[in-house]
């Protein structure tokens, strides 16, 4: 009774603290919260509680806020790059940059601001879209090359992504090439 009322008069909330209900709110083990606390739980400053696990919070989420190093993005388009018909996975891309699949995927998404299936995806496209306005390769290929095992599974995800299929894209763009091209003036 003493030290409450002499807490009370220092501002200091003399209520004990609910160590189980703090290891909810912080996500915390009883072993963490009793070396913050320290010997004696009952003269614990909650602000310096909530300091240490906002600090904690914050420090865990900056490795992930902050994405991939300017290297590591670097490297992995390089790879992503020499490896698109390969097959590629996540895992494989985590590898590469010496991550978990787990971790890689979260700090992928926050510094390409999408999940690395989709830039995958989005790459793939990409390149089929160059060879197929820019080659005679046949289709079938072409999806071979950009990491599809069939021309069906390529031909669905192509059309997906761009609301046509590779045969149109092909014929639309060779169309646009042709209208494109200079005309030679022959003498």
């Amino acid at each position: 009774m003493k030290n409450a009322s002499k807490a009370r008069r220092h501002g200091i909330d003399p209520s004990p603290i609910d160590i189980p209900a703090l290891c909810r709110e912080y996500r915390c083990t009883y072993a963490e919260l009793r070396t913050i606390l320290g010997p004696d739980p009952d003269r614990a400053d909650p602000d310096r509680i909530r300091e240490y696990f906002d600090k904690k919070e914050e420090t865990r989420m900056s490795g992930i806020q902050g994405g991939l190093s300017q290297a590591r993005i670097a490297n992995l388009i390089q790879f992503v790059d020499a490896h698109l018909g390969k097959g590629l996975q996540v895992p494989q891309m985590a590898a590469q940059v010496s991550l978990s699949a787990f971790h890689f995927s979260r700090a992928f998404a926050a510094s390409f601001g999408t999940p690395p299936h989709r830039y995958l995806t989005a790459r793939r496209i990409e390149e089929a879209k160059r060879l197929l306005a820019t080659t005679d390769t046949p289709i079938a290929e072409i999806a071979r090359r950009v990491g599809y095992r069939t021309q069906a599974h390529f031909t669905g995800v192509f059309k997906q992504n761009t609301q046509t299929t590779p045969g149109t894209y092909r014929k639309q763009h060779r169309e646009t090439a042709s209208r494109e091209a200079p005309v030679s003036a022959t003498c």
